[in-house]
C-alpha cells in the first residue's frame, strides 16, 4: 500500500540519517521519492495525500495584531521585542501560483496591502530569548546542536504562533510569503528563472547531505527582489494558512488568508534537507499538521505596514 511504502522508505532514511522520519510527514514524502522514483509524481498531486480524518471546522485566521514597540524606518523597521530587521513589501499586485502542479493552479493575480516581513528566518538566539522571557519550552536540540545564528528548528506551527504573539507580529499568509519571495514579475526562484544551487543552502546529491542548517543570511546573492533572505533553502517556513489543494481557484483577489478550515498548515521555501529544485520554487507549498516538529522546520514573521 502507499502507507506501507512510506513507512518502509521512512525507516530506511531514518537509519541512514540518524533522524526520526514519521510516515506521512514531508520528510517521508521525500524518502518515498528517493526509493520509489516516479511514484512521487502521483503523491505530489495531493502533496502528501488527502487527510483521511474528517476536516475539523476551525476559525478563519484573523488580521494580525501589531505590537507597539516596533520602530518604523523608511523601508525597514526593527522589532524591538526580538531585534529582527523587517523589510517593507509595498502594497500592490503580484502573480501567484504556477502551472507546475495541480495544487498551484491557476496562476492568478493577487492584491495585497503593504506589510513588513522579517529579512531573516527566526534564529536560535531570538527563540531562546522568547523562551526565557515568556517562559516557554525550547524544542528538542538537533544533532548539530544549538547555534545562535542558525534558524530555530524543531518548532511546530503552534510554537511559531506562540512566538509571534510574544513578539507582536504574525506568521505570513501564503500570499504574503510568495510575494516577498518572487516579487511582481512572477519569477520561478527568488533570484530569477533558473535554479542555481550556489545561491541557497540545500543538499546537493542526496537528501540530507548538507548535514545541518546554515547561519541565516549566508547567501545574499540568492535574496528575493526585496532583499529577503533564505526564501529558498535552509528551513521550511510555516505560514498562517490552512492547506486546501483547490483554494487558489476560489481565493479572493485581495488579501487572501487561506481556507477557513482544514487539518494542516502550509510550509514554504524548501530546506537544507531537500536536493530537488522543485521544492525551492517560489510557488511550491507543502503541508503538515500544526503540532509537527522536524529538524528542518522554522518560520519568519510579518507585520502590517501601517502599524505604529
Amino acid at each position: 500500500s502507499e502507507f506501507q511504502k512510506q513507512l518502509q522508505s521512512s525507516t530506511k532514511l531514518s537509519a541512514q540519517l540518524g533522524v526520526l522520519i514519521q510516515p506521512g510527514s514531508h520528510l517521508a514524502r521525500d524518502a518515498w521519492e528517493e526509493y520509489y522514483g516516479d511514484a512521487v509524481t502521483e503523491l505530489k498531486l495531493g502533496e502528501y495525500q488527502k487527510p483521511t480524518a474528517p476536516l475539523i471546522s476551525l476559525p478563519v485566521i484573523q488580521t494580525p495584531v501589531i505590537h507597539k514597540n516596533i520602530v518604523t524606518g523608511s523601508a525597514s523597521r526593527i522589532n524591538q521585542a526580538d531585534g529582527a530587521e523587517m523589510i517593507l513589501i509595498q502594497a500592490g499586485d503580484f502573480i501567484m501560483g504556477s502551472n507546475d502542479y495541480p495544487d498551484e493552479k491557476p496562476i492568478h493575480t493577487i492584491s495585497l496591502d503593504g506589510y513588513y516581513i522579517y529579512k531573516n528566518v527566526v534564529t536560535v538566539a531570538q527563540y531562546k530569548k522568547f523562551c526565557q522571557k515568556k517562559p516557554y519550552q525550547m524544542p528538542a536540540e538537533p544533532k548539530w546542536g544549538w547555534r545562535d545564528d542558525h534558524p530555530i528548528v524543531n518548532v511546530s506551527w503552534n510554537d511559531a504562533i506562540a512566538y509571534c504573539k510574544w513578539a507582536g507580529v504574525e506568521l505570513p499568509t501564503e500570499a504574503q510569503w510568495e510575494k516577498a519571495a518572487r516579487g511582481t514579475d512572477g519569477r520561478k526562484f527568488p533570484w530569477g528563472p533558473e535554479f542555481n544551487a550556489s545561491l541557497l543552502w540545500c543538499s546537493k546529491s542526496a537528501y540530507g547531505d548538507a548535514g545541518s542548517t546554515a547561519p541565516v543570511g549566508s547567501f545574499p546573492a540568492g535574496a528575493s527582489p526585496y532583499g529577503v533572505l533564505d526564501m529558498a533553502g535552509n528551513v521550511w517556513q510555516w505560514c498562517a494558512d490552512y492547506y486546501d489543494a483547490n483554494y487558489y481557484s476560489i481565493s479572493p483577489a485581495h488579501n487572501p488568508s487561506g481556507p477557513g478550515f482544514a487539518t494542516e498548515h502550509v510550509l514554504r521555501g524548501g530546506s537544507w534537507f531537500n536536493c530537488f529544485d522543485y521544492n525551492f520554487r517560489c510557488s511550491d507549498h507543502v503541508r503538515s499538521s500544526p503540532d509537527s516538529r522536524d529538524n528542518d522546520l522554522g518560520f519568519r514573521c510579518v507585520s502590517r505596514a501601517n502599524s505604529n
